[in-house]
């Protein structure tokens, strides 16, 4: 496999971008005057749960957020009505890869859409199908450059001496396919999780990924592999309570499950990581 296929695929995760994950606005019910009274905002914030209000400028359009009311739903009380700044505002072209990690953090960004606001992503939207889309181009990416260094690193098939328990399923498995007329490498029939083990095997390899010992390489190979599982089983790649997120887009953070964004976040940075190695790999090799 050539650069080619790196450049391609690189592409392809480049060009999703946060605007295909974004939800509008409810600018009739959702989204208030600055000048809205206190009670107006209220009931609609504590009937919701909501700790975060958008507020439009009274002289602006009312068709794109300015301002946030922070409310305090235990008190029951507006603390402030804040001018957006740029920590709650992201770009609609922010890569999702970028706006996993910034979701990491917090739940909700307001996203800009030319000079406007009126758009948010949350973290809900990572179940998106834009957001499976890139997950499911970044594990292919991956598994083709791994294969390409392992036919590179074990010539001629040597890497199925570090397969012992399998070796015979990958043959016959390659056979099927040459019989159904698939010109097809051997290192094709291995799956995602196959050619991790080769690697871990494999001298030196941990080295160049920077692994100062298999426990660590062990803990983001899992990482990778639960992704891959998630993802090829149709399953969300957040829990699905996540979900609740849609009705507590400016909820006051109860509801979020920090630890699993964290992870999906940890997991694309490793994924990342490892192309990132591979790829040195194949164009300096």
């Amino acid at each position: 496999m050539t650069t080619l296929f790196h450049d391609t695929m690189q592409a392809l995760e480049q060009s999703l971008h946060c605007s295909l994950i974004a939800s509008e606005l409810d600018f009739k019910e959702g989204v208030f005057p600055l000048g809205a009274p206190d009670d107006a905002i209220l009931d609609y914030a504590i009937d919701r749960s909501f700790s975060r209000i958008g507020l439009f400028g009274q002289e602006e359009s009312p068709d794109a957020v300015t301002h946030l009311a922070v409310v305090d739903l235990n008190a029951k009380c507006i603390k402030s009505r804040d001018h957006l700044t740029v920590d709650d505002v992201i770009a609609g072209e922010t890569p999702v890869a970028q706006a996993i990690d910034l979701l990491s953090s917090r739940p909700f960004y307001f996203v800009l859409e030319g000079h406007q606001v009126r758009r948010i992503v949350t973290v809900s939207d990572l179940n998106r199908l834009p957001v499976r889309t890139y997950l499911h181009t970044l594990l292919d990416h991956l598994e083709g450059l791994l294969a390409d260094w392992i036919e590179a690193v074990h010539p001629e098939n040597t890497w199925l001496d570090l397969l012992p328990d399998v070796q015979e399923d990958i043959k016959m498995r390659h056979t099927e396919m040459a019989v159904q007329d698939f010109d097809i490498r051997m290192v094709d029939c291995t799956s995602l999780t196959q050619k991790t083990r080769i690697l871990r095997k494999t001298e030196d390899s941990l080295d160049d990924f920077q692994y100062a010992s298999k426990r660590s390489y062990d803990r983001d190979a899992n990482a990778i592999r639960r992704l891959r599982n998630r993802i090829a089983h149709g399953i969300p790649p957040l829990d699905k309570n996540a979900d609740e997120l849609r009705n507590h887009v400016r909820h006051n953070g109860q509801l979020t499950k920090r630890a699993d964004v964290e992870w999906l976040s940890r997991t694309v940075g490793v994924l990342r990581d490892w192309i990132e190695v591979l790829a040195g790999e194949e164009v300096s090799g």
